[in-house]
């Protein structure tokens, strides 16, 4: 067994911890520049309006975001961030897509039914965000 201790002066280590402190504010920084970036995308996904033509309603195909129709889907999109402290660290979430709605067809439009395909909105944006996520805190350290 190998045990390993490294003792750090005070200076060394109120350096340590600005250190610390400005990476932590630089990740929530990304984190609620990225999360209004997300809202906005999803927004403009879901502003592309039904398509009347011919007296046949074409709302969007499977695979393609919803079309607006009611325009209450796309109203319903909002993109919060929290930061939460606890003893193991910080933590940052990024919640997207229908938060405090009560729009349950959200849900159905986003992953399909037995007789509906899927028109996924929120998936590809959080799937796109993450990996920018990512690059951006490597960067940042």
């Amino acid at each position: 067994m190998i045990n390993l201790s490294i003792n750090f002066s005070p200076k060394a280590l109120a350096n340590l911890e600005a250190k610390v402190a400005q990476i932590k504010t630089k990740q929530l920084e990304i984190m609620q520049n990225l999360a209004s970036e997300m809202e906005k995308e999803l927004k403009e996904k879901l502003s592309s309006p039904v398509d009347v033509s011919a007296g046949n309603v074409l709302r969007s195909l499977p695979g393609e975001p919803p079309r607006k129709e009611s325009g209450q889907l796309r109203q319903s999109i909002e993109a919060a961030l929290t930061a939460q402290t606890s003893q193991s660290g910080s933590q940052a979430t990024i919640k997207a897509g229908c938060l405090n709605t009560t729009l349950p067809y959200a849900f159905f439009l986003e992953y399909g039914t037995q007789s509906i395909m899927p028109r996924p909105f929120l998936l590809p944006t959080l799937a796109k965000y993450s990996e920018q996520i990512a690059k951006e805190f490597k960067e940042a350290l």
